[in-house]
């Protein structure tokens, strides 16, 4: 049997620019179009030639004439129509000029859009905006925040700024795409797997099989998330779609497997023969099904599932592309559960790197690092090591941290990953230390105005700000010894005489350590 304890990370964990020691992709942009999309670089607009790039903070992107194409974010999608110019930000994304949809869900706290003239602030929402200072509200509330002055809401139906005017001229396939979205959005599930499918044979797209994959993941997405009937008269028609563009279907289960949707998983593998094509199962397909076995404690169709991973595949009748970080990081998660000493170091050190957990639920993320720390210190490289003590820290597990660092220390004098584990320690020390003082002196400020003369309450208040500091740092452990584990740990510290919560610092002041 089994066991391992399971750590909620802090939210931060999760946001990739905040932890990743190395570049990590924001999100993908995918052409929608053969012509008119281009990459900004340093001497330059270069015409972007591949199908699809990763974005990271600093990406800009430009569409001319009727060239466009869609942002993937994991919160959303972002249609870029022609004519159009944006940049990603460390807090969100800045459109310089033109237009574009946004079809988004939840949005992470403090991420923006941003036009010349003002800040929109969303949670839930369809919107066109454009550059030029317009912005048009289909659905939900979107806060413009402009001149200094306090944000204003925008609801549906109604505008600011210069009127966004439906466009009639904008490509066919643009214009499908968007209705597809938007019927996803408004959860309307059958119109917009329609809505995807049909444009598999719209003829301005038979030229980009890319985007057409990303056309059949996004209905297979709604179809697992739905919770549609297998016998759903659409099963056919994904069924034929997931035959000709299979990898399409593993993009869409490692969505639904990253995510924890273990129901929207099951229903996914429903089309593994048809991905298959006649042939043996890919080791994708084996993965997921393990972790799907792991997801839903199903122990007995684990082991069976795990040795067959350790097997030696078996050679593709024609070349496969070559799997995500996601599907090898997590055969590293299924194998090191099962026996550890299969695993090279190499690849624990994989599947702790920030860029594999930033892909993960809190949950998913947290059984890895669990899972890591709880293996004999000798099994991590310096490398590991590193990511682990990262982990640890952006969680709040001190002692911990602290005992993985007193093994690094010892065994990896020297070495360049040590150093830089110092260096983020340091980093996240001097970094709380200022924002809790920042916080004390609010909370102590607010406290002393509401009083009519300095009483024993001021002095009891002071005392529990510095043990909260103090705790913070690593300083006083809980009873026993423990770290928090479990539910309960947020990422967050109490101030208990106010009632308030100081943010997990940590994970959101590493953006720019190295």
């Amino acid at each position: 049997m089994r066991h391992f304890f399971l750590i909620v990370l802090a939210a931060g964990l999760l946001l990739a620019p905040a932890l990743a020691g190395e570049a990590t992709p924001l999100g993908t942009f995918i052409k929608g179009s053969t012509e008119g999309c281009f990459l900004g670089g340093p001497n330059g607009w270069n015409p972007l030639t591949e199908p699809k790039v990763p974005f990271f903070v600093g990406t800009r992107l430009k569409t001319e004439g009727t060239g466009w194409g869609t942002l993937a974010f994991p919160f959303g999608s972002i249609v870029l129509r022609g004519d159009s110019e944006v940049r990603i930000e460390p807090a969100g994304l800045f459109l310089q000029r033109g237009t574009y949809q946004a079809f988004v869900r939840r949005t992470p706290q403090g991420f923006k859009f941003r036009i010349p003239s003002a800040t929109l602030s969303v949670r839930g929402t369809v919107f066109t905006v454009a550059g030029e200072g317009g912005l048009q509200v289909d659905a939900g509330t979107v806060e413009v925040t402009a001149g200094g002055e306090a944000g204003t809401p925008v609801t549906a139906g109604n505008g600011w700024g210069t009127p966004v005017a439906a466009d009639a001229t904008l490509p066919t396939s643009l214009q499908a795409f968007e209705a597809a979205l938007r019927a996803e959005h408004d959860g309307k599930p059958a119109e917009a797997i329609s809505g995807f499918l049909d444009l598999l044979d719209a003829p301005s797209l038979s030229g980009l099989p890319v985007f057409q994959e990303h056309l059949v993941e996004k209905a297979l997405v709604v179809f697992g998330e739905a919770g549609l009937p297998a016998d759903h008269p659409l099963t056919a028609r994904l069924r034929a779609a997931v035959g000709r563009l299979p990898e399409a279907w593993y993009g869409a289960l490692e969505n639904a497997l990253a995510a924890d949707q273990a129901a929207a998983a099951q229903r996914l593998l429903g089309f593994a023969a048809a991905a298959r094509g006649g042939g043996p199962p890919d080791q994708r397909e084996l993965v997921a099904r393990a972790l799907l076995a792991e997801m839903t404690l199903n122990d007995q169709v684990f082991e069976k599932l795990v040795d067959k991973l350790g097997a030696t595949p078996t050679p593709a009748a024609t070349p496969q592309p070559k799997p995500s970080e996601f599907w090898s990081s997590s055969r590293t998660f299924l194998q090191a559960l099962h026996d550890p000493r299969v695993v090279a170091p190499e690849r624990l050190t994989q599947m702790i790197a920030p860029a594999a957990l930033a892909r993960l639920t809190p949950r998913a993320a947290a059984s890895r690092v669990a899972l890591a720390s709880r293996l004999p210190a000798e099994t991590l490289e310096a490398q590991g090591l590193y990511y682990l003590v990262k982990a640890l820290r952006a969680d709040g597990k001190n002692q911990q941290a602290d005992q993985a660092m007193a093994w690094f220390r010892a065994h990896h004098a020297g070495s360049p990953w040590l150093e830089r584990a110092e260096k983020l320690l340091a980093r996240v020390r001097s970094t709380t230390r200022a924002q809790v003082k920042k916080v004390v002196g609010k909370a102590t400020t607010a406290t002393v105005r509401n009083l009519p003369k300095p009483t024993p309450t001021a002095s009891a208040t002071k005392e529990s700000l510095a043990a909260a500091t103090a705790d913070t740092f690593g300083a006083s452990p809980e009873a026993g010894g423990e770290d928090r584990s479990g539910p309960q740990a947020t990422g967050t510290t109490t101030l208990s005489s106010q009632g308030q919560e100081a943010p997990a610092w940590a994970a959101e002041s590493l953006g720019d350590s190295f």
